[in-house]
């Protein structure tokens, strides 16, 4: 909760899946991809899963790009960030994305080349202070380009290309009492497993 992983999101994502299955309907009609809309901006996502950029709120899909390989720590301070309360300072404060970047990004087709960004980065900073510094050290263990905050925070994504690498960096941020979890990146969406 409150690590802007998508916790909440991709629970409901899998419980659409499930009341479609059970009344016959199929996940990409349209009437289901409504009620996901209006759960949250992400749920659309986690139906479809893969590797995709999104535009609108997060809700329209746009185009699906080649996973990106490599080992993923998440790492979580003991504080989280209310989403409510990262895009009211968002509001307050906004950081939008240049049309040099949105423009760029549009031609991709790879996840990998896309520079990771977040624009709630400062908002969940305000709101959060310590994710700051999680930030902080996720950049100077991975470097600057391989590290962006997770949704509105408070968990950070930091990206190796080892598992060894992800593993030591992970021991290094649980001597901060920070919570930590290696993984990979994964093209997965909600679906029922029979």
């Amino acid at each position: 909760a409150e690590a802007g992983l998508g916790g909440g999101s991709s629970n409901a994502a899998a419980a659409l899946v499930g009341a479609a299955t059970l009344w016959g309907v199929g996940v990409e009609d349209e009437r289901v991809q409504e009620v996901a809309s209006r759960l949250g901006a992400d749920v659309s996502f986690f139906l479809k899963g893969g590797c995709a950029r999104l535009s609108g709120k997060g809700d329209v899909f746009e185009a699906q790009l080649e996973p990106r390989s490599g080992f993923v720590l998440l790492v979580r301070p003991d504080a989280g960030v209310s989403t409510g309360k990262a895009y009211a300072a968002f509001d307050e404060d906004p950081v939008l994305p240049g049309s040099g970047y949105l423009s760029s990004i549009a031609a991709l087709d790879a996840a990998a080349d896309v520079s990771l960004y977040n624009n709630l980065e400062k908002a969940a900073c305000s709101v959060t202070p310590v994710v700051a510094e999680v930030l902080e050290w996720g950049r100077a263990a991975a470097g600057e380009e391989n590290v962006v905050l997770c949704g509105s925070g408070s968990a950070v994504c930091c990206i190796f290309d080892s598992y060894q690498a992800a593993c030591e960096a992970s021991v290094e941020a649980r001597k901060h009492e920070w919570w930590t979890r290696v993984t990979s990146f994964s093209p997965l969406g909600a679906a029922i497993v029979e």
